[in-house]
């Protein structure tokens, strides 16, 4: 139970029967640390062994995730499969309502358009007024965060099995990189006018 480490002391000397003295006493013991340490090494290598510490477990998640985000681009596929919603058919869109202002015409411009003084085609955003209603509008767009869990994935699936290698961003400005880069060149030069001249190619022997 100390190896586990998943109750405080005074837990452990309830269940175990013993006062916490005793366990105090117990821990100061070579013996009792090297067993606690045998048994901690016992529940390392058994978490290495199970769950998602095993590369095939992890892989064998992932695969299972990205069948069901497939199975739901298959599902809107079919249930987006209307003309009236251009690209529903790929099942890569995603439904979304918005609830938008609900304008009127003035008044006046209703009077107006109703005495024949002004037509439709003459109306702009200055003769509508905001009411306090809203009304539910459907929209339709593509699902970018599914597509990026897909991605990604994949993308992880692929590191895990070793057919892609990881990017790792360098460190460090512009001009330590250039500095380092200086360096080694001046370092290879150096190499070059030291060495002797014969074991340099192309370089005839002096002697």
């Amino acid at each position: 139970m100390v190896a586990e480490d998943l109750l405080p002391d005074p837990e452990i000397c309830s269940v175990v029967g013993i006062a916490r003295a005793t366990l105090y006493n117990w821990k100061q013991k070579p013996e009792f640390q090297l067993a606690v340490a045998e048994y901690k090494e016992v529940f390392r290598k058994r978490i290495l062994s199970e769950g998602i510490a095993r590369v095939e477990n992890r892989v064998k998640a992932q695969n299972s995730r990205h069948d069901l985000l497939e199975e739901v681009i298959r599902d809107r596929s079919i249930a987006y499969d209307d003309p009236a919603i251009p690209g529903g058919r790929t099942g890569l869109l995603v439904r979304q309502i918005k609830h938008v202002k609900v304008f009127e015409i003035r008044k006046s411009v209703q009077d107006a358009l109703s005495a024949g003084d002004i037509a439709e085609s003459d109306l702009s955003e200055d003769d509508f007024i905001a009411t306090k209603q809203t009304r539910a509008v459907e929209e339709y767009s593509v699902d970018t965060g599914l597509l990026a869990e897909l991605r990604k994935l994949e993308d992880i699936t692929a590191i895990e099995l070793g057919q892609r290698i990881e990017k790792k961003e360098l460190s460090g400005s512009i001009e330590f990189v250039e500095q380092a880069a200086g360096t080694l060149n001046e370092k290879l030069l150096s190499a070059v006018v030291t060495s002797p001249a014969a074991s340099v190619p192309g370089v005839a022997d002096p002697a």
